[in-house]
């Protein structure tokens, strides 16, 4: 599980910020990133980082940006109906 988010898909409401919680259980150091929305957040490991999406309708990827984790499998996707 370390190269994978958990969940994989997640909603949330179109133009509303909303606080969502990234928590890295795994030993390595891991990123939260959505390129399209400006969001970075780096989340050492045992970590979690309160971030707040503000985001209009679409779907977008979120992955973590740190060399090879998002060829290994760490990605996933933000619906925004």
């Amino acid at each position: 599980m370390e190269f994978k988010f958990n969940p994989n898909a997640f909603q949330l409401p179109a133009n509303s910020p909303t606080q969502i919680t990234v928590s890295n259980v795994g030993v390595a150091p891991h990123n939260f990133s959505i390129k399209e929305l400006g969001i970075s957040v780096n989340v050492l490991a045992g970590q979690t980082q309160p971030i707040t999406i503000n985001a209009a309708r679409g779907t977008y990827v979120y992955y973590c940006n740190l060399p090879g984790h998002r060829l290994a499998g760490m990605f996933g996707t933000l619906t925004v109906p």
